[in-house]
């Protein structure tokens, strides 16, 4: 019984596997990281990595919500800010505060409408405290001491060195089960970026149900 269930199931994988590449391609619309990274074993984790200085990062933002608010339960996401240079790291840092506060979710939309929307300098900390504090009734005192916390500053230099280990050099880049990359190719931003991940997850999904029955 367990023979024939393997064999079913690898015919299964190699038709969906089959599918995924008359759309899909290696090399095009996705590449696959020479040295994987760990991630849980108890989902397939999807790892954002974006800037709040990327326009096509705010973009991104609508489907990337609309396909969370659906995603199925084997599928988590992890947000990770690029760090490019020292304005990138400082608003790594931002992202990084706001979550320490608890107050990311006001915030995570906002920076970026003040960015793209407002065109205003968040990297001004008169601007940054304002917004803070309108948005998020979070005093500079606090907003301070966040940006400049041990912990704020040891997430920073960690989502660093994961950009390093994944190799980003744009952004906003999907790196599915910390084994495949996702960049939005010429005209294949957005929620077609997220058809990539899709097929990816699958087949991550299907080579894990065919480890466990071998």
């Amino acid at each position: 019984m367990k023979s024939k269930l393997a064999t079913a199931l690898i015919a299964i994988f190699i038709g969906v596997a089959a599918h995924a590449q008359q759309q899909f391609e290696e090399g095009i619309h996705y590449v696959r990281l020479p040295v994987p990274s760990e991630t849980p074993d108890d989902s397939i984790e999807v790892t954002e990595i974006f800037s709040y200085a990327c326009p096509h990062c705010m973009s991104l933002e609508g489907p990337l919500n609309s396909w969370l608010s659906d995603v199925p339960a084997d599928v988590s996401l992890r947000r990770v800010p690029a760090t490019f240079s020292e304005p990138y790291q400082m608003l790594a840092a931002v992202y990084y505060a706001s979550e320490q506060i608890g107050v990311l979710e006001q915030m995570h939309a906002q920076i970026f409408e003040a960015l793209h929307v407002r065109n205003l300098n968040v990297l001004r900390k008169d601007i940054l405290e304002r917004l803070f504090q309108d948005y998020a009734d979070i005093d500079a005192e606090t907003l301070d001491k966040a940006l400049h916390s041990f912990a704020v500053q040891t997430k920073v230099r960690q989502a660093d060195a994961l950009s390093r280990v994944f190799r980003i050099t744009s952004v906003p880049a999907l790196i599915v089960a910390g084994e495949y990359k996702v960049t939005p190719p010429p005209g294949f931003g957005g929620a077609a970026q997220l058809q990539i991940v899709e097929h990816l997850i699958e087949q991550v999904r299907l080579m894990r149900s065919q480890s466990a029955v071998e």
